[in-house]
């Protein structure tokens, strides 16, 4: 096997423990010392992570639809990481790519942010 791929499979095999190991400390309740939003508490508004906590741990536990309700912006990203990093995997062991235009660019970070900037707007009136 190249090397190339086996830095990959243990990457990836880090990552996906990496996961399980979360899984496991958020069906805990470790998860119970996670510390409060200081501009929530403080200003009284939604910070852009507010609800990001919980999302994370909804989507750990298979449920999306709560997820999607603590916080969509970061359920999407979740969502894409998930399609990009399959996409990668597939991409590095076949010959032709496919999906191409799933990798990031620049163009998508001025629109992610964009999106997330008028989320923020929304979510606080």
């Amino acid at each position: 096997m190249n090397k190339k791929y086996k830095k990959f499979i243990i990457i990836e095999s880090i990552i996906i423990l990496g996961i399980i190991c979360i899984y496991f400390f958020v069906n805990s309740n470790l998860v119970n010392i996670v510390p409060k939003c200081m501009i929530r508490q403080v200003l009284g508004i939604l910070c852009p992570g507010c609800g990001g906590t919980t999302c994370v741990i909804n989507v750990l536990k298979g449920n999306f639809i709560e997820a999607a309700k603590a916080n969509i912006i970061i359920f999407i990203a979740i969502i894409y990481g998930i399609i990009l990093n399959s996409v990668y995997i597939i991409n590095t062991f076949k010959k032709n790519k496919i999906l191409k235009f799933v990798y990031m660019k620049e163009s998508y970070v001025y629109v992610w942010l964009f999106m997330y900037l008028i989320f923020e707007i929304v979510r606080n009136i």
